[in-house]
């Protein structure tokens, strides 16, 4: 049995078809695209989420590699970007502040270091 109809399948093409047409339009702007820092849960679904979504643990599992392509994909939009997947699930904030504050400093230390030079 593939992902078939599953709602997470449904979620994740919708996505998909919207992230295509955000890429055309970056890659059609002037100019280059801004600073853009990203962190991505990769933990494994629990049994809940599983449940919710009405899908098996391996099915689970192609959603996650389908997740990871697509926002590998959205880290080349911008030439000058940074991008983590961080074992947490979707409350990274709460999960790793640790990675959050890390990832916000880095941003801050770019930008500071771009104005002087």
């Amino acid at each position: 049995m593939g992902i078939g109809h599953s709602w997470g399948t449904r979620i994740l093409t919708r996505f998909a078809v919207e992230r295509a047409a955000q890429a055309r339009a970056v890659s059609t702007s002037d100019g280059p695209t801004s600073l853009a820092t990203g962190l991505t849960a990769m933990a494994p679904f629990s049994e809940s989420a599983l449940q919710s979504m009405k899908i098996t643990r391996a099915q689970g599992e192609q959603v996650r590699t389908i997740w990871k392509l697509l926002q590998e994909d959205e880290a080349t939009w911008s030439s000058n970007s940074q991008h983590q997947f961080v074992d947490s699930d979707h409350d990274i904030q709460f999960e790793r502040p640790d990675v959050v504050i890390k990832a916000v400093l880095s941003v801050v230390d770019t930008v500071r270091t771009s104005r002087h030079n």
